[in-house]
């Protein structure tokens, strides 16, 4: 994820490895941590996951459609359909 500070507050983006699906967030996350769940560090394939949580309101999505992943009652993982890249992840519970 790369962030810029401008005049009008700061913008964060990312995506997936092949860059089919781009997102931007724009000001500051409401939370940034690390999570060693068992879920978290199957996703990332590591000890931990590093996150950052913004409002669904503040981010937008260019490119691809991104595929879903139900992980759990309200867990929904999104990645990208080409590369298979995990992209972000959202709580609907």
């Amino acid at each position: 994820m790369t962030a810029a500070t401008t005049g009008a507050g700061s913008r964060s983006g990312g995506g997936c490895a092949c860059g089919a699906v781009r997102f931007v967030a724009e000001g500051e996350p409401w939370r940034v941590g690390l999570c060693h769940c068992l879920d978290c560090r199957k996703q990332h394939g590591a000890p931990f996951g590093a996150l950052a949580i913004f409002p669904a309101d503040r981010v937008a999505f260019t490119g691809d459609e991104p595929g879903m992943f139900a992980s759990s009652a309200g867990g929904r993982r999104y990645f990208c359909r080409r590369c298979g890249s995990p992209v972000f992840n959202r709580d609907e519970g």
